[in-house]
């Protein structure tokens, strides 16, 4: 592993977690993360030529068309709040996501520094994991309340 992936397996190695390089890309890792309620697909991107780096917590489901906006009220709720990365709706297939990013231009990568991009990214994820699953599994469900819901407990 080298560039700036190699600071990130660092990380991952550091916590034990596995992970691999995804399938035809050398600038993509991915790795299962185990939150409260359920298990989610992450990945780490690396952008060599801009000296950037995103983290990815993909939400293990998607959401059906009828849902999307009720999800799109709700994540922009959680969004408003959020001091570290953001949740993003994929309109098409409805996949959600949670990314966060460092630009390290004029800086050295670390193994630390990367940790502090990946752990509030987990945090978000494992925090309205619940709030999305209530959304998609209950059209009733009122987005600003479970929101409120979440960040006051």
């Amino acid at each position: 592993m080298d560039g700036l992936l190699a600071p990130v397996a660092e990380f991952l190695d550091g916590q034990g977690w596995s992970y691999e390089p995804l399938p035809g890309r050398d600038d993509v890792l991915s790795f299962p993360f185990r939150g409260d309620r359920e298990t989610w697909t992450c990945f780490a991107e690396a952008f060599e030529e801009q000296q950037r780096v995103a983290f990815y917590s993909v939400v293990p489901f998607n959401v059906p068309e009828e849902g999307r906006p009720a999800v799109m009220e709700f994540i922009t709720r959680a969004n408003y709040g959020l001091l570290i990365g953001n949740f993003e709706l994929d309109l098409a297939d409805g996949e959600v996501r949670f990314k966060t990013g460092l630009d390290v231009r004029g800086a050295q990568l670390t193994a630390t520094l990367a940790g502090r991009a990946i752990i509030p990214n987990l945090h978000a994820v494992n925090t309205y994991l619940p709030g999305l699953e209530a959304l998609v599994g209950d059209n009733s469900a009122a987005p600003a309340e479970l929101v409120a819901e979440i960040e006051s407990g």
